[in-house]
């Protein structure tokens, strides 16, 4: 049994030693990760400054990296190791740190949730201001289409008296023409019956 878990430590430690030459080339983010990893297998082994030589390995690495999440737990960790080796001052302050980096993690959720809100919020202003766009447009073309309505009735009304007053232009003309020919006629008949009975008193 003793020898299957020295094996089996050894085939780890073997694995991480890859991991960390294939990524001390690439990505200190990645190389860190790998050595929390290292350094809680220590921990568990109970193989403290092991743990403590990893973590601040890895704590140098993440520096200037933006992985909050990962710093905190690397500090977390450490003041863990180092309040079991009994450097209770360093550990406390790691601890702080750790505190500190969380709390922002926090803060940082929810500033990004009241981003969220504020953004549903704006998106719920502009669709409200579009739909009464929309309804002011709709309202505004039945305007536009109800003036047209009318102003085809007023043009057909307009049409129609125009027309009516031609229609008794010509009727007054008419009877005009109709009644002064009327009165020329009677004018001639009346001279005709005067000429008429002068000469029948002529006769006698």
């Amino acid at each position: 049994m003793y020898s299957e878990n020295n094996e089996y430590s050894y085939l780890a430690d073997e694995y991480l030693k890859s991991s960390e030459r294939l990524f001390s080339a690439v990505s200190d983010d990645q190389l860190a990760e790998i050595l929390l990893f290292k350094a809680d297998r220590y921990q568990q082994n109970r193989e403290y400054y092991k743990a403590k030589r990893e973590l601040e390995n890895a704590e140098k690495r993440l520096a200037t990296s933006s992985k909050i999440a990962t710093k905190s737990l690397v500090y977390k960790n450490l003041a863990q190791v180092l309040n079991k080796i009994g450097e209770s001052k360093l550990a406390f302050e790691k601890y702080q740190q750790h505190i500190e980096l969380n709390d922002s993690i926090l803060n940082a959720d929810k500033l990004w949730d009241v981003a969220e809100q504020e953004k549903k919020h704006l998106i719920k202003i502009k669709q409200n201001e579009i739909s009464l766009l929309e309804k002011d447009k709709i309202i505004a073309d039945a305007k536009a289409l109800k003036k047209q309505e009318e102003n085809k009735k007023l043009l057909f009304s307009l049409g129609g008296a125009v027309l009516f007053l031609i229609l008794l232009s010509l009727l007054i003309v008419y009877f005009y023409r109709l009644r002064k020919t009327e009165s020329k006629l009677a004018v001639q008949q009346e001279t005709l019956l005067k000429r008429e009975i002068q000469n029948l008193v002529d006769k006698r």
